[in-house]
This record gives structure tokens, C-alpha cells and sequence, in this order.
């Protein structure tokens, strides 16, 4: 089921109430940088699923243009029936994507970045910028210290000294794809995988709930 895969719950109303209050938590970042929703008029979902956080933002900002998209083609044909009025698409394991470049005014990726790959986050890392107007936004998720705390000490040390961490488990593999498992992130780690061609804006621990919330500038 759809949102088994999004949540590991089949849960409706706890699927919806996560739904809401990540696209609150999303505004509430925004509006941190004195950014309002209202005045994005290309916004993509990247990983949107079953379209559990743009629902929310597709009915308060009707103004707005939403695209959303996921490597799961099921999740997408449920949004493409379900949620008239935007354009979602799948999306292979790596870009690009379908979406011409420069075409949107910010791109949001909840639990995205949080399980992929350094390789693989480079090369979305690549393809979102491609897809954002210059001094667009990016908004998306990681697993800070507040999630990596309780790893043990050595695998603390490495996020420290390295800024990143991908666990892969063995109760997922041949599950899900090789690179896309559990990532870890400080902010240093963050810096690095944005580069040059994002200016970062904030990093905000905790920002949505247990995971940290980063927002960056495209550079052009």
C-alpha cells in the first residue's frame, strides 16, 4: 500500500496528520528567511510519493503551480488521478528528470537526502540545480545530530570528522536500491554536498521535528 511505503504504517489519519504538519513545519522555515509560499510560482516535490505534504500546500496556495516527483510510478499514478491541478511525473534512481531546466522557484525534498548515497546525492544535488531559476530555493531534510547521536561512538566520530554517514541495512537489502538506505549529516556534510553552485541560507536543527531542515540559494 501507498502510504505503508511513505510511513510504515497503513494508518489514513496518521498519514494525513504527518502530511499537514510537515507542510506546516515547511512554511514555518520559509517564513524564517521572510519567504512566503504565495509568492513561488513553479514549486516541485521532489520525492513527493503519494503526494502526503503538497496535498496540504495544493489547497491553501491554489495560486501557486505544483509539480511533484518520485521514482515510485505507482505513488505518482495515484497523485496524477488523485490530485488534479499539478504535474507529477516519475522520475528514474538518477537524473535527470523530465522537467525542463530553469523552471522552478523552489524545489522541496522531505526525507529525500536523509537515505541516499554521497554519489547519489551529488548527482540530485546536480539535477535540482539544473531545475531551479537563479537564486531559487532548495529546501530538503537530513538526519542531523539529534538523529545520529544515538549511533555508537565511532560512527559519531566519523560524521564529526567526515560530515556524512550512509548505513546500509541488511533487513532492507534487496528491498530497496543499493544506494538509497540511511544518511547522516552535520552541518559541515551539508556544505560539502551543496558546493558551489548553492549558497547556503540556514540550517536549522530540528527544524522538522527529527530531522534538521536546510535551506540554499541556487547559484547561476
Amino acid at each position: 500500500m501507498l502510504r505503508f511505503r511513505v510511513c510504515e504504517t497503513t494508518s489514513l489519519s496518521i498519514f494525513l496528520t504527518v502530511g499537514e504538519k510537515t507542510a506546516q513545519h515547511l512554511e514555518e522555515n520559509l517564513a524564517g528567511l521572510g519567504v512566503s509560499l504565495s509568492r513561488c510560482g513553479q514549486v516541485l516535490d521532489f520525492g513527493c510519493g503519494a503526494g502526503r505534504t503538497s496535498r496540504w500546500l495544493m489547497a491553501r496556495f491554489p495560486d501557486v503551480h505544483f509539480s511533484g516527483c518520485d521514482v515510485d510510478a505507482d505513488a505518482i499514478a495515484w497523485c496524477q488521478k488523485n490530485l488534479p491541478g499539478a504535474d507529477f511525473r516519475t522520475n528514474n534512481s538518477v537524473p535527470p528528470t523530465s522537467f525542463p531546466g530553469v523552471a522552478f522557484d523552489l524545489v522541496y525534498a522531505i526525507s529525500v537526502f536523509t537515505h541516499l548515497s554521497l554519489e547519489h546525492q551529488g548527482l540530485w544535488m546536480a539535477e535540482l540545480h539544473r531545475l531551479l531559476k537563479p537564486g531559487g530555493l532548495l529546501l530538503f531534510t537530513v538526519h542531523g545530530e539529534s538523529a545520529w547521536q544515538s549511533l555508537p561512538p565511532n560512527k559519531q566520530e566519523k560524521i564529526q570528522r567526515e560530515g556524512f554517514l550512509f548505513e546500509t541495512s541488511t533487513k532492507l537489502r534487496g528491498i530497496v536500491p543499493q544506494g538509497y538506505h540511511t544518511a547522516y549529516h552535520n552541518e559541515s556534510g551539508v556544505l560539502r554536498i551543496l558546493g558551489d553552485s548553492f549558497h547556503l541560507l540556514t540550517y536549522n536543527a530540528g527544524g522538522m521535528g527529527y530531522h534538521d531542515v536546510v535551506i540554499a540559494q541556487a547559484v547561476k
